[in-house]
């Protein structure tokens, strides 16, 4: 609860906050969002001929080559000896005649998956809520995955830096056997997301709610905990209050100040109410909601 009372906000449990010659506050807002996952768009890999054959007669082999990093949680699937947690995946496929190449992929990348890591990693979509910003898949494709359209990561961790399209070429056409890319996909075919802001997961993982604030005298009151599927806008106010001739220099004419932080998460649908009481009182946000963007 927030409300002005005169020159005044008082903030339950907080505190109150004046602004006048002896009070400044310099206030910052950044609205949450929910999580945004990585995603491949299918569309733009290379297009390979379908029913294509190598130097020896076989089918085509090609190989779709995938790095994919983890942030901002510690799972072990891509645990690794260096700074940045991540790991690779290769998919080898063919395409047979009548068949496509996105099609054969997914079909390939869940065998594969299923196989190495037994869970979801990059999940095939039809559709997905939003091509900019997915939150969710809104239509799977079908089981002979011909309209799959996207590859989506399982979750807001994981990012995919990696997406390179090889072909197979064989001892007998030129020694000794490898792949040659056939295209790096990388910056046009990946829709990069970003960790939940504001979110209940983010507030209960960062924030380390409820374990270690509960270990605290001042720990958060049970009206105080974030909800889950609610998002939460975040306020910081650096509150400066001018101490007069408390001690030191301030007894010779200097201004002694001190200054706090307070970060305020507020849900979403309530934030509008929140921020008029300190706009009232004469308080300006910065907002930081698309800094850096």
């Amino acid at each position: 609860m927030i409300k002005l009372v005169g020159d005044t906000v008082y903030v339950k449990h907080q505190g109150l906050y004046k602004l006048d010659d002896d009070h400044k506050i310099c206030a910052y807002k950044t609205e949450g969002h929910d999580a945004w996952l990585d995603a491949i768009k299918m569309s733009e890999l290379p297009s390979i001929t379908a029913g294509a054959t190598d130097a020896n007669g076989d089918d085509q082999l090609y190989r779709l080559a995938l790095y994919v990093r983890s942030i901002g949680n510690a799972d072990p699937l891509f645990a690794n000896d260096f700074v940045f947690k991540g790991r690779p995946f290769y998919v080898e496929f063919t395409v047979p005649t009548g068949a496509t190449a996105k099609a054969e992929i997914a079909k390939n990348l869940n065998k594969y998956l299923n196989v190495t890591v037994d869970k979801p990693v990059l999940v095939p979509a039809k559709t997905v809520d939003d091509t900019d910003h997915i939150t969710t898949i809104t239509a799977k494709p079908a089981a002979d995955m011909s309209d799959v359209a996207y590859l989506v990561a399982a979750n807001e961790y994981m990012r995919i830096t990696k997406v390179v399209v090889e072909k197979f070429v064989p001892a007998t056409e030129t020694a000794p056997e490898k792949y040659v890319v056939l295209g790096d996909v990388t910056a046009t075919a990946v829709i990069t997301g970003a960790e939940g802001f504001g979110t209940y997961d983010h507030l209960e993982k960062d924030f380390r709610l409820p374990t270690a604030a509960n270990l605290r005298w001042k720990r958060p009151m049970a009206d105080e905990m974030p909800a889950a599927g609610a998002i939460y806008d975040e306020y910081i106010l650096h509150y400066i209050v001018n101490r007069g001739q408390v001690a030191g220099l301030g007894g010779v004419g200097e201004q002694i100040t001190s200054e706090t932080t307070h970060v305020f998460w507020v849900q979403h649908s309530l934030a509008t109410d929140f921020e008029k009481e300190l706009t009232d009182l004469g308080v300006e946000f910065v907002d930081m909601t698309n800094y850096g963007a």
